[in-house]
């Protein structure tokens, strides 16, 4: 028994050393950086137990981003569109833009920071029934020259990496639910050296080549991140009005809501005030279920499920 346990031992220390040998070395390559990535115990576990994910819609709204990189307002408001229209093809988000009396936040430099300290804009949002506020940077362009190749074809070429941050809030909460950055690095040739060319050459034209080549696969991957983050959220709603035994809440067919869904409803919790002074609501107590009977567009009608104190203002949420 000891000696087949020794023999099962050998063998799976064996095993990575021929792995190793059969891949030719190529684990070290940047391109099989990726394949280590999705085979790395978080991704495994994602797959084989995937997230929960829930079927209800949620309301977003996005904000302007925000351009460190100055590459100007209308490169900026054309980067922010493209993202909302990749955002609105998803079929689980509903995607708004700020209503123009909400003051969006002016901090250059620590753009979400903006936002958590900007509660009016949050309190807006919540008003509107967003379930979330998503924002995000453009961060400066970095323009470097290096020569590339082998000798003796070896040339200089000109070297950008554009970046770009977003940031999502969940409303009710009032704290991040995602702050994820995403980068492309891209280059162009460069026969004179970096002297001659800052002078010689249109650096704006190269600029524009630069973003035109990096930004859609930026925000392609960003949208991706923020849809599935809010994919993993619980749909979250509010009741609006409590009258003889029989409850509004303030989402409808619009989110997905249909006859005959049940929902949860708790009760206000506490908020806790952080060292840095913002604010953490956090969720109360399970008050029960409640069983929609009908629904309009943007609210439905429900009968509770279990005895409970109901009141307006009580958070409700999907179960799923």
């Amino acid at each position: 028994m000891r000696r087949k346990l020794k023999r099962a031992c050998r063998s799976l220390l064996i095993l990575p050393c021929v792995l190793f040998v059969m891949t030719g070395c190529q684990l070290f390559q940047p391109h099989a950086l990726s394949w280590i990535e999705n085979w790395s115990p978080k991704k495994v576990v994602s797959r084989v137990m995937p997230a929960k994910r829930s079927s209800l819609k949620k309301k977003v709204m996005v904000l302007p981003l925000i351009d460190q990189a100055k590459i100007g307002p209308t490169r900026e408001a054309r980067i922010t569109e493209n993202l909302k229209a990749l955002l609105r093809q998803s079929p689980n988000l509903l995607v708004y833009d700020p209503p123009e009396s909400i003051a969006l936040p002016k901090s250059d430099r620590f753009p979400e920071l903006g936002l958590l300290n900007h509660p009016e804009l949050l309190k807006r949002a919540e008003y509107f029934g967003m379930d979330a506020v998503i924002t995000g940077v453009l961060n400066p362009v970095e323009a470097t020259s290096k020569k590339k190749g082998i000798w003796p074809f070896r040339k200089y070429r000109r070297i950008y990496n554009v970046s770009a941050s977003v940031y999502v809030v969940d409303v009710n909460s009032k704290t991040f639910l995602l702050n994820h950055q995403e980068s492309v690095q891209v280059d162009f040739p460069q026969d004179e050296d970096e002297e001659d060319f800052d002078r010689k050459f249109d650096q704006d034209a190269f600029l524009d080549e630069a973003l035109q080549e990096t930004i859609p696969q930026i925000l392609k991957r960003q949208a991706k991140a923020i849809e599935e983050r809010l994919a993993t959220e619980p749909w979250t709603g509010k009741i609006v009005s409590v009258e003889n035994g029989t409850l509004t809440i303030d989402g409808g067919s619009e989110v997905g809501i249909h006859p005959g869904r049940v929902l949860m409803v708790y009760g206000k919790g506490e908020a806790i005030r952080c060292k840095d002074g913002k604010t953490l609501e956090l969720l109360g107590n399970k008050i029960g279920r409640i069983k929609i009977t009908s629904a309009a567009e943007r609210e439905a009608i429900a009968k509770p499920l279990d005895e409970g104190a109901f009141l307006e203002g009580q958070v409700v949420r999907d179960i799923y």
